[in-house]
């Protein structure tokens, strides 16, 4: 119910008037999905972020985590820093296409690309400001100006947001194997985020040249206060994390044309990101202080990164057209972590580690005839990884891995199209799955974690089958994935070890099946229009020590109403059913949110969000044990924002 609500809500915030368009507001490619807001009558200060609900594939995992598994990219610049802030600070006035592609190589992800509208000649740009009754406060300015032949752009962006959370866990029989029968949890989150992002793009007769600077910061501040009741004591616990990171990104590209359907370009960027971490717990048995308990950790870590790229995309051949590139990163990361208990130091990592990539790619395109596509990729990635901490040896690894793929699109009639894609690609291990020495588990001080520089490499069998049926008014969507994972890494406990603390190792051989149906559909009538999605999820997964499975169900409806020329109301409806595995059951739960937008003119726009309106956003987990162990989690989103934005 949630989702549902929070569909209507992202429905409601949507612009002003419909527009009557004799284009398709949807287009289907071999593998991938471009979405036209425009079209749609999508318009006025909605968010980018509430209308990318409509697209059922990023739903997998829910409204909060909608972009897992997903590269994000904004005018082909990727997004690598705080997307979900970014996206819901984008009005869709300002989107020109979307395109959701899914037949990335590398593991399981995807790319969602954000393409802009291409302003006029002149000084343009939009100003927003916005608050909730949580204390929330957000605002941006964006401008550009395109008075020459440079264009030069520039944006900031605040956001404030507070956020309440309460768990309640409890063993059902009243008994317990472990430490607690029961605890309730109040946690409160508080989060500051800023960025500033310039540029400038200088275009010539037949090259282009783009400079772009970024940066960003955010401070997340959780406090927590737990009650536990435990067979012989009560304990009241305090917990405190301080997060603060910052991000600096700068971004050289040049282009060359030689003709339309011929180019070269050259790319460099640079990455910068720091973030220390702070954990406080202080715990008090039966109110007594004198038996009071601190501890906590403390980690920082530091990224370094540069990327080079270099690539042709060509059509010179009739019906024929390939792109060629390289791509090179050299990252450097140095990380420290300190746990401390009774504020006295006991353990620590420090360690540096390097990883480096070289990839050469291609991808071609073939048209047979006016119906049939056919795509075909191959990608090999040269990897190096090395790694020094300050307990053992310099340590290094290198791997090459080769990823391919291979697509067919058929145009059955101007209005129906089906897509066929198979991809075979490599999971990369990170550093941590590499490392063979143990390292402490900074998270979790009584266990460590040890990487395994023998396994194998993971790959992901992947088959995608689309199908899309669209007129100006009318669109609907299927696509179904199924994917295999062969000697997949898991980590498991490593029982032959020794010691104070628990030993995890990861190893090859975990293995998963699972298959997704996702299916969208939108109809335009007049003042009145509707988009509902329905997505169905089921995996098999297991390894040496367990099997599971996980299955589960999701509904979207979004439905929107033009109330004559300058106002319309949207609704956001979630459903998640119950979802289902071997070890736990949560509940199906719901939500509802309405947006209301009023046009002034042209320039300036109003809004009135009510989201989660009756307060269902509730979670229910039970575990499958003897003592059934539940946890009912309840993050309060109810609450009204209010807004206005002015462009310019």
């Amino acid at each position: 119910m949630r989702y549902l609500i929070s569909a209507l809500i992202a429905l409601m915030f949507v612009g002003a008037v419909a527009q009557d368009s004799d284009l398709p507001p949807v287009e289907l490619k071999t593998t991938s999905r471009i979405i036209y807001p425009e079209r749609m009558g999508l318009s006025g200060s909605t968010s980018l972020l509430e209308t990318l609900q409509l697209v059922s594939e990023l739903n997998f995992n829910g409204f909060d985590n909608m972009l897992n598994n997903f590269v994000v990219k904004i005018n082909d610049e990727k997004c690598t820093d705080n997307a979900i802030t970014i996206l819901q600070l984008m009005p869709v006035s300002d989107v020109e296409s979307i395109e959701i592609d899914m037949s990335g190589l590398q593991g399981i992800q995807g790319t969602l690309s954000i393409n802009t509208k291409v302003l006029n000649n002149g000084t343009h740009g939009y100003a927003d400001l916005s608050a909730d009754t949580r204390g929330g406060i957000n605002g941006m300015v964006k401008v550009g100006d395109h008075s020459g032949p440079a264009t030069y752009f520039m944006s900031i962006s605040s956001r404030h947001v507070s956020a309440k959370t309460t768990t309640d866990e409890r063993y059902l029989n009243g008994s317990s194997t472990d430490l607690f029968t029961d605890k309730f949890t109040d946690n409160h989150n508080s989060t500051t985020l800023q960025s500033v992002d310039a540029g400038a793009i200088f275009k010539f007769s037949q090259d282009q040249l783009k400079l772009r600077l970024h940066r960003s910061g955010y401070n997340i501040d959780k406090n927590g206060n737990t009650l536990a009741t435990y067979q012989k004591a009560t304990s009241q616990i305090q917990d405190e994390t301080i997060i603060k990171k910052t991000y600096y990104f700068a971004d050289a590209r040049y282009q060359h044309n030689f003709r339309p359907d011929n180019m070269l370009e050259l790319r460099v960027n640079y990455t910068n990101n720091y973030q220390p971490q702070m954990n406080d717990v202080t715990e008090v048995l039966d109110g007594d202080l004198s038996k009071a308990l601190y501890n906590g950790y403390q980690t920082s870590s530091r990224l370094s990164s540069l990327n080079m790229t270099a690539r042709t995309i060509s059509s010179l051949i009739p019906h024929f057209k390939y792109e060629v590139g390289i791509e090179s990163v050299l990252a450097h990361t140095k990380q420290n972590d300190a746990i401390y208990d009774n504020q006295i130091l006991k353990l620590g990592n420090e360690f540096k580690y390097t990883s480096n990539t070289f990839a050469p790619y291609a991808e071609l395109a073939y048209s047979v005839s006016s119906h049939v596509t056919i795509e075909a990729g191959y990608r090999v990635h040269f990897l190096h990884y090395a790694c020094r901490h300050k307990d053992y040896d310099y340590w290094s690894a290198n791997y090459i891995n080769q990823m391919w793929r291979a697509g067919l699109r058929y145009l059955l009639d101007q209005h129906s199209s089906f897509g066929l894609d198979y991809s075979h690609r490599i999971n990369e291990p990170t550093v941590a799955q590499n490392y063979p020495y143990p390292v402490l588990n900074i998270t979790n001080p009584n266990s460590y974690i040890r990487g395994n520089e023998n396994f194998e490499l993971p790959t992901y069998e992947v088959v995608d089958l689309s199908y899309s049926y669209t007129k100006p008014k009318f669109t609907f969507t299927a696509n179904t994935r199924y994917y295999h994972i062969a000697n997949g890494l898991s980590m498991v406990r490593d029982d032959s070890f020794v010691g104070p603390r628990t030993m995890y190792i990861w190893k090859n051989g975990a293995a998963c099946n699972s298959i997704a149906v996702n299916l969208s559909a939108y109809a335009h009538f007049g003042v009145f229009s509707m988009t509902a999605g329905f997505s169905y999820t089921s995996s098999r997964y297991s390894n040496e020590q367990k099997d599971n499975n996980n299955d589960y169900f999701m509904f979207r409806l979004m439905p929107m109403v033009h109330v004559g020329q300058s106002m319309s109301v949207t609704a956001l409806i979630n459903f998640k059913g119950p979802q289902t595995s071997y070890y736990f059951k949560n509940d199906s739960y719901w939500n509802l949110a309405l947006r209301f937008n009023k046009s002034f003119g042209t320039r300036w726009v109003t809004y009135l969000q009510w989201n989660d309106i009756l307060d269902s956003n509730q979670v229910t987990t039970t575990r499958n044990q003897a003592n059934e162990f539940r946890t009912v989690l309840n993050p309060s989103n109810n609450l009204l924002l209010a807004g206005v934005s002015f462009s310019f």
